[in-house]
């Protein structure tokens, strides 16, 4: 996650503390003609395409995310993909 903080974030997509609600939920995507996340459809969610693998289904670009030398870019855990999926479904809230 590192690629989008500090001064320079990746794609201009900085997920500092108090930023990445209003930079992420709602907003179209750079890469694809999809919202970074659309509350309430996981589905329509570039953010959980990119989490996935699936960017390119949806006319998106790039690797995968998050990228993690630790995992040889397998992403996130199964688990960690649900809680994401159930956040959206549940309306994206800024909590």
């Amino acid at each position: 996650m590192a690629c989008h903080l500090y001064e320079s974030p990746q794609g201009g997509l900085s997920l500092e503390a108090g930023d990445s609600h209003r930079a992420t939920v709602g907003v179209p995507s750079s890469e694809a003609p999809l919202p970074r996340i659309a509350p309430g459809d996981p589905g329509r969610s570039y953010l959980v395409h990119k989490l996935r693998g699936t960017q390119a289904s949806v006319g998106g670009s790039g690797a995968r995310m998050p990228f993690n030398a630790d995992t040889a870019g397998n992403g996130l855990a199964a688990d960690e993909l649900d809680t994401i999926e159930r956040w959206i479904r549940a309306g994206a809230p800024d909590n």
